[in-house]
């Protein structure tokens, strides 16, 4: 009884802590500072454009006023659930809600999985593990981060003969809410791997562990349908077989190997570099654990990050993409979850073994890293300058519409100086976009708009040539800050 009173109250506590990290994007409403890059610039907008369209589960050529007309497929290509918080709420609070869950779904789902499958009794130090999780500035709106420990849960509690049905509903609803390309197909690569693993020691196949990858296989090809029918069913080429990446050094492959192991990616935060003393820790305290194996996947997907572009392979890597236009470094996108279980599993080794100096140790790191954790929230972070009304500025495009007399639906503009996307969320139909995945013939015609303009900065033309995902109207002497994300 008192060990349920303690996990009750550290859950309320904690769900408190949340409410109140988020509690900035509500006092401040639109003048709230958001993440400008691959955000406002693109995936809010986006949002906006698809539910003014009706194209939130549209057929997937339905036409997008976008560059001319793109199908769906192309423009977004996905039947995403996060969408619903926007037609429910408006953009700004449904942007917010989403985060929101996000939160919840993080912190909820990593208790689930470290109660069940990692077996350990300190619910303390579990719900604070999960608390730590749960704030990360994770990317954007999507549960494609934030909901990869509770698929975990369910995955392995298949893979433990437990075939209730809340896990398969949490497989089926998981490729709706979360992306294929960033986290989806890794996910499964990684558990074709455990499940093979599996065959090979019980020397047997398991048939749930088998349906369970074959179903949320199956439900990403549904959720993500748009895109394998414009890749497979239309004569489409995307304009992605054109991108080039740099080749890099054994020095340099190694030097980014080292960066994303210490400090993570832009796209998946996990900010985890003030745990990694707990979890050295806690494998010097006890050498066999279970986090071994997270930090042996952390530290082999670290390399394959680093190395993918290796001037020894780019070229088997290029010719790979050439037909497969994918990110194949993207097991990334895992770490978050695999640090923080590990972070968590350390702390418990280390409660056990040191008792009191122990606790002390753990309370000053975890109550640093929920401080560093707090000021890492989006409306904190001095990177982000701009406010979420000062970006769209929508009352200086409605006198803009008011100043032009044809209906701003009947013509395209180009967006010269600033992004497409506040053109398009305030109800202009541009011919630029930041378009991850549209045709290769769009490129080389709009191309032909700016060829002069690229011919006089070189930056600027190996950026449109060699990647071409921002196909805007560039201008040699504005040039273009190019985001130091190391993935694109």
């Amino acid at each position: 009884m008192k060990k349920n009173i303690k996990l009750s109250t550290s859950i309320a506590f904690s769900c408190l802590v949340i409410i109140l990290y988020h509690l900035p994007y509500f006092i401040y409403g639109e003048d709230s500072n958001l993440i400008i890059h691959d955000n406002l610039d693109s995936n809010i907008a986006w949002a906006k454009v698809l539910i003014e369209n009706n194209a939130v589960f549209p057929k997937p050529l339905k036409s997008i006023p976008i560059m001319g007309g793109v199908p769906f497929a192309s423009y977004y290509g996905v039947y995403d659930l996060n969408l619903t918080w926007f037609s429910l709420f408006g953009i700004y609070k449904g942007y917010v809600i989403a985060k929101l869950i996000q939160s919840f779904v993080a912190f909820f789902g990593m208790i689930l999985l470290l109660k069940t499958h990692f077996h350990h009794k300190n619910n303390i130090i579990i719900t604070s593990g999960a608390l730590l999780f749960s704030i990360l500035p994770f990317w954007s709106y999507t549960l494609s981060v934030a909901g990869i420990p509770i698929l975990m849960y369910a995955f392995l509690n298949i893979r433990n003969n437990n075939t209730k049905i809340y896990n398969w509903l949490i497989i089926i609803v998981a490729p709706f809410v979360s992306s294929l390309f960033l986290t989806g197909l890794f996910f499964l690569i990684t558990f074709c791997i455990l499940y093979l693993y599996d065959w090979i020691k019980n020397k047997k196949a398991d048939r749930f562990s088998f349906l369970s990858i074959l179903t949320l296989s199956s439900f990403y090809i549904l959720s993500h349908f748009p895109l394998f029918f414009l890749f497979f069913l239309t004569p489409f080429t995307s304009s992605r077989i054109e991108k080039i990446s740099i080749p890099n050094t054994f020095s340099s492959s190694l030097e980014i190997t080292k960066n994303i192991f210490l400090n993570g990616q832009y796209h998946a935060h996990s900010l985890h570099l003030y745990l990694i003393p707990i979890i050295i820790l806690g494998l010097i305290l006890k050498v066999k654990s279970k986090q071994n194996i997270l930090l042996i996947f952390i530290v082999i997907t670290s390399f394959i990050y680093g190395f993918i572009n290796w001037t020894s392979i780019i070229s088997i890597i290029e010719f790979i993409t050439h037909y497969f236009p994918i990110q194949l470094q993207r097991f990334h996108f895992l770490h978050p979850p695999f640090w923080y279980i590990s972070a968590t599993i350390s702390a418990i080794i280390i409660s056990d073994k040191m008792k009191l100096i122990g606790k002390i140790l753990l309370i000053f790191i975890f109550g640093y890293q929920l401080q560093f954790l707090w000021n890492k929230h989006e409306t904190r972070d001095g990177n982000n300058k701009i406010s979420f009304k000062e970006f769209y500025d929508t009352n200086l495009f409605q006198g803009i519409r008011e100043f032009i007399p044809e209906k701003e639906l009947s013509y395209n503009v180009l967006c010269l100086g600033f992004e497409p996307a506040i053109a398009q969320f305030n109800n202009f139909n541009t011919l630029d976009n930041y378009a991850p995945n549209y045709s290769l013939k769009y490129k080389k015609e709009f191309r032909k708009i700016i060829e002069k303009e690229l011919e006089k900065n070189s930056k600027i033309k190996n950026y449109f040539d060699d990647w071409g995902a921002r196909c805007y109207a560039f201008s040699s002497e504005l040039g273009i800050e190019i985001p130091n994300d190391n993935i694109k």
